[in-house]
């Protein structure tokens, strides 16, 4: 292991083990100013924050000017070859959808489900107006209707057979 790479995984480790963002930063210190630039940028990248000198600078706890002046082409390469890396890296390890995705979709299922009861009610409210339509319709007119039945039996007259007067004689 390169005596980058162990200073960096002992300020990461003495990093972990203190509580406050200034003794975060203060284990970070020991480290190169391109590796914390690079932790920085890769930070900012994933959490979708926005990336400039100052940006970096504060995340890292460097100066900027001090820095820039020293790692202008290393820092300059950084910012531009890190963020594409990280979104690229983020899309191969996402099995499945965002956190604001899933927050979007259960968002729109509810607005779904309101609207649905809403229209539910509407539906049942019209379907009680109607059936309540059609029971005083029937109560209104079912003495009327019984009246045309009773006047129809009234006029229906028995027929008797044609077919028998027909072989008669008429003088018989």
């Amino acid at each position: 292991m390169s005596d980058h790479s162990a200073d960096l995984v002992n300020a990461l480790t003495r990093a972990a083990d203190q509580a406050g963002d200034a003794d975060t930063l203060d284990a970070l210190r020991s480290l190169p100013v391109v590796l914390r630039a690079t932790l920085a940028v890769t930070a900012l990248s994933a959490a979708d924050r926005p990336i400039s000198g100052v940006t970096i600078a504060t995340a890292a706890g460097f100066s900027r000017g001090t820095a820039y002046r020293h790692n202008r082409d290393a820092l300059a390469a950084i910012t531009a070859a890190v963020p594409p890396l990280v979104d690229t890296m983020l899309r191969r390890t996402r099995d499945g959808n965002t956190r604001t995705e899933l927050t979007d979709a259960l968002q729109q299922r509810d607005h779904t489900i309101t609207e649905l009861r809403a229209a539910l009610r509407a539906a049942e409210h019209e379907r009680d107006v109607a059936l309540s339509d059609a029971r005083d319709l029937h109560e209104q007119l079912a003495p009327e209707y019984q009246a045309i039945l009773a006047d129809k039996a009234a006029k229906v007259r028995p027929l008797r057979s044609v077919s028998g007067a027909a072989d008669e004689p008429d003088g018989a």
